[in-house]
C-alpha cells in the first residue's frame, strides 16, 4: 500500500500528465494488491474456502479468484443461452432460471469468447477493458465541470472504492459503469443521439438502466431551459433495450416480466424496513447496512449542496431500488455501488485536504483489501 501511495503521487505530480497512463497505472497497482490479498485468504481461511460451492471454471488460481457468485450465471447465459427452465448449475434452488440476468453482458462474452475459444478469459477481458474504458472518460466527465485535480481524484477514487474490485470480476458493474459514464458525458456534451444509443445499451445490461433517464431527462431539459426540440426523441431509446429484452422472454417463456423473479428473492418492501434488517440480521448484513448508510450520507452531503443534482439522483436511484426489493436484493448494494460514478466524485470532491486526501486512500484500500479477503473465500456476499 505505502508502494502503491508512492508511485501514485509521483505520477499524478509529474508537469507531463497523461490521462491513459495514469489510469493503466492504478489499474495495474491495484489489481496485483488484490490479487495478492485473494491468493492470501484462499491460503489462510482454505478450510472456509474448500468448503464453498464456489464454482470453478478455471485451475489458473489468480484467474479463478475474479469468478464468485453470479459469475456462474452470466457465463451459463454466454455458453447456453437463455432457458425458461431452472439452470443447470450446482447448488441451484427455487426454481431460479438464467432469465433473470441481462443480455448485454453475458452476449458480448458469448460472441469474444466464440472467436478466443474461452468465454472465462473472455468474460475477464470484457469486464477489465470496460473498467479502464471508464476511468478514461470518467476523467473527461468530471472535467466538463471542474478542474483536472478533481477529474484525476474522481480516477483514483474508482479503484480505491471498498467494492471496486467487483469491477475487474465476471459481473455486468464494470460495463453498467462504462454505459452509465458515457450515457451522461455525451447529454452534457449535448451528443444526444449518442447518448441515446448509450442508453439503450445501458437498458440491457441490467433492469435499473431504464431509470437512468430520470437524471438524463434533467439534464436535457436543464439544457434547453425547459423547452422541447428534436433531440428529446433520443431519450425514447433509453426504456427500448428493456422493451426489447421483455419481447425476446414473452417469445422464450409467455412472460415479458421473467427477468423478474421471486425465486431470487425480490419482494416489494419498506425501504427502512429493509435497512434496519441489514443491521440487525448478522454481522455481515451489518457492514453492508453501515456501508449503505455512509454512501447515502455522502450523496446527499455532496449533492444537496451543489448544482448537479442529477448525480443524486442517479445515485438514488441505484441505491434505493435494491432496498424496496427486499433484503436479498439489498445485500447487492455494495456490489453495485462500485458502478455508481457520482460516488467517486463526491469523493474526490470531499476530501480536497491533501491530508484528508491521504488518510481517505489509505482507508478505503485497506477496507478494499479487507473485502476482497473475504469475498474470496465466500465469506462475504456483494
Amino acid at each position: 500500500m505505502l508502494l502503491l501511495k508512492t508511485v501514485i503521487k509521483k505520477f499524478r505530480s509529474s508537469s507531463s500528465f497523461n490521462v491513459a497512463s495514469y489510469i493503466l497505472l492504478l489499474f495495474i497497482l491495484t489489481r496485483l494488491v488484490l490479487v495478492f490479498a485473494g491468493l492470501i485468504s484462499r491460503n489462510i481461511f482454505s478450510d472456509t474456502y474448500n468448503n464453498w460451492y464456489e464454482w470453478k471454471y478455471t485451475k489458473v488460481q489468480w484467474l479463478d479468484l475474479w469468478s464468485v457468485w453470479d459469475s456462474a450465471w452470466y457465463l451459463n447465459v454466454a455458453e447456453k443461452g437463455y432457458s425458461p427452465t431452472p439452470a443447470d448449475l450446482p447448488k441451484v434452488c427455487c426454481g431460479q432460471a438464467n432469465t433473470a440476468f441481462f443480455p448485454l453482458y453475458p452476449m458480448s462474452v458469448r460472441i469474444l469468447g466464440n472467436l478466443t475459444g474461452s468465454f472465462y478469459n473472455s468474460a475477464l477481458l470484457i469486464s477489465n477493458i470496460s473498467l479502464l474504458l471508464s476511468g478514461i472518460f470518467l476523467y473527461k466527465l468530471v472535467l466538463l465541470d471542474y478542474k483536472k485535480d478533481v477529474a484525476k481524484d474522481s480516477v483514483l477514487f474508482m479503484f480505491l472504492f471498498p467494492t471496486g474490485f467487483v469491477l475487474s470480476g465476471i459481473f455486468s458493474e464494470s460495463m453498467f459503469l462504462l454505459l452509465t459514464i458515457l450515457s451522461f458525458y455525451f447529454a452534457k456534451k449535448n451528443k444526444w443521439f449518442f447518448s441515446g444509443i448509450s442508453g439503450f445499451l445501458l437498458s440491457l445490461v441490467r433492469p435499473t438502466g431504464v431509470f437512468c433517464l430520470l437524471p438524463i431527462a434533467y439534464i436535457y431539459l436543464k439544457q434547453n431551459r425547459f423547452k422541447l426540440n428534436i433531440n428529446v426523441l433520443s431519450l425514447l431509446f433509453y426504456p427500448a433495450g428493456l422493451l426489447l429484452f421483455c419481447v425476446y422472454l414473452y417469445k422464450l417463456t409467455g412472460n415479458p416480466f421473467a427477468f423478474s423473479h421471486s425465486e431470487w428473492g425480490a419482494r416489494l418492501s419498506n425501504p427502512f424496513t429493509v435497512l434496519y434488517e441489514l443491521l440487525t440480521v448478522s454481522d455481515a448484513t451489518l457492514v453492508l447496512g453501515l456501508f449503505t448508510i455512509l454512501e447515502l450520507l455522502l450523496l446527499l452531503y455532496t449533492y444537496l449542496k451543489s448544482l448537479h443534482i442529477e448525480y443524486l439522483m442517479l445515485s438514488l436511484i441505484v441505491v434505493l431500488l435494491p432496498l424496496i426489493n427486499g433484503i436479498q436484493i439489498a445485500i447487492g448494494i455494495p456490489r453495485m455501488s462500485s458502478a455508481v460514478f457520482p460516488l467517486f466524485l463526491a469523493l474526490a470532491l470531499t476530501s480536497k485536504n491533501p491530508g484528508v486526501k491521504k488518510i481517505l486512500a489509505v482507508v478505503l484500500i485497506s477496507v478494499q483489501v479487507t473485502f476482497m479477503m473475504f469475498w474470496s473465500v465466500g465469506v462475504l456476499i456483494i
